[in-house]
């Protein structure tokens, strides 16, 4: 059954949850903001903690590392993806810094073994690739790789050896080097 509506900032754009399930996370694309909420775990309301910018512009993508230390929000009109550090007792954010990214980043994921950030860069048709710092949260990139026209989202199957990609074309199918991180596409899209 439909419970509340939880009010945001301008453009909420997508949510993510913290893997301890205590705090969500909401990018605000026509605000340049993120909403920080406090969930109650009984019931699953959303109270407000605190908005901080994004350090960009139009953020519209955010993902939390398995572990629960960092966040990354793709700001698609600065061309850049931004690094927070989580304080898992509180749920605040501290601003890491930001890195450059493709044209119009939309989409963004860390991986399962929370090693490697993934960027879908919608204005380039390309995907960002990245290594995280384990004690820093910074960013280092890997490399970009080439995606279909329109790429918009993604996801990483369970075993953490996949990434599959949506775009105007279809979905594409991506091996993930468990060592490096780096990309390799694997077919032509799936058109469905």
């Amino acid at each position: 059954s439909f419970a509340s509506i939880v009010g945001t900032e301008r453009g909420p754009a997508c949510i993510a949850i913290a893997p301890s399930g205590r705090f969500a996370y909401v990018v605000n694309a026509s605000a340049n903001t993120l909403s920080i909420y406090r969930v109650n775990t009984d019931t699953g309301e959303l109270f407000p903690s605190r908005t901080i910018t994004t350090g960009g512009t139009l953020p519209v993508a955010i993902t939390i590392t398995s572990c629960g230390r960092f966040a990354y929000a793709t700001n698609s009109g600065s061309a850049s993806v931004a690094a927070y550090r989580v304080d898992c007792d509180t749920g605040m954010l501290t601003f890491i810094d930001t890195t450059d990214t493709g044209i119009a980043p939309y989409a963004v994921i860390a991986s399962h073994s929370g090693c490697f950030v993934y960027v879908v860069n919608a204005g380039s048709a390309s995907l960002s690739m990245y290594h995280i710092n384990p004690g820093a949260g910074t960013l280092t990139t890997i490399g970009k790789v080439g995606a279909d026209t329109g790429p918009v989202s993604m996801v990483e199957d369970a075993a953490g050896q996949r990434l599959y990609v949506t775009g105007l074309s279809g979905v594409s199918i991506y091996h993930i080097h468990a060592g490096s991180g780096v990309l390799q596409r694997t077919t032509t899209p799936l058109v469905l």
